[in-house]
């Protein structure tokens, strides 16, 4: 092969943790009392485009939904809300299968990276928490974007884009990935099964045998 694959992205997730129910969730608590039908329409956005940052979630939601225009201070109260609902959740949440025992054999052979639209001082905390933050080379969230997450590892470590592979589970994912011509394959679960169902490239259920794609 003439270019191998060197580093793999991972989104967090849904790929990493098995936390999509969690925070979907805390999106439908927060607008509960707005409305059981403003409920789930958040609810269904947030199924149809996860992956990207709660704080452009909230803006969305309070202007199309509430008609509501929120200020940054706004914002971050509600980030701030939205973490207390979560975190514990979030870090209950089991290990996708396989996932684990994958880094654990490949990190010397492998980078790997994260990128995710939970706050990075939040992504930290769980990885800590989870006891896997040191298999990562470096971890990237919110408020940077999933393109600039992956623009900076390629220029940072001076990647060919043929060299790196994105794992994602989300339409933003694969957008992001296919911008920078970057290898990709979805991660298949209950939440997204909209999004799998109209993907046409790879798709894995969980871990077991990971290794064998990258053949």
């Amino acid at each position: 092969m003439k270019y191998p694959t060197k580093a793999i992205i991972f989104d967090f997730d849904g790929v990493i943790l098995e936390s999509f129910e969690a925070k979907t969730l805390a999106f439908k608590k927060m607008y509960l009392p707005f409305g059981k039908n403003i409920a789930l329409n958040v609810v269904k956005h947030h199924l149809n485009n996860s992956g990207i940052s709660r704080f452009a979630k909230f803006k969305y939601y309070h202007k199309e939904f509430l008609n509501i225009n929120l200020d940054q201070n706004k914002l971050n109260i509600l980030s701030t809300e939205f973490s207390n609902l979560v975190l514990k959740e979030v870090i209950k949440s089991p290990f996708v299968e396989g996932i684990k025992d994958f880094i654990l054999k490949y990190q010397n052979k492998y980078k790997f990276f994260i990128s995710s639209g939970t706050p990075l001082n939040e992504l930290k905390f769980i990885l800590k928490k989870k006891k896997i933050i040191d298999f990562f080379t470096n971890f990237y969230g919110s408020p940077k974007t999933k393109k600039e997450h992956i623009e900076e590892i390629l220029n940072k470590n001076f990647y060919k884009n043929k060299q790196v592979l994105f794992i994602g589970d989300a339409n933003i994912d694969y957008l992001s990935a296919k911008e920078f011509s970057i290898k990709f394959i979805l991660r298949k679960h209950k939440h997204n099964k909209k999004i799998s169902d109209n993907f046409d490239g790879i798709k894995i259920n969980n871990f077991i045998n990971f290794e064998t794609y990258l053949k």
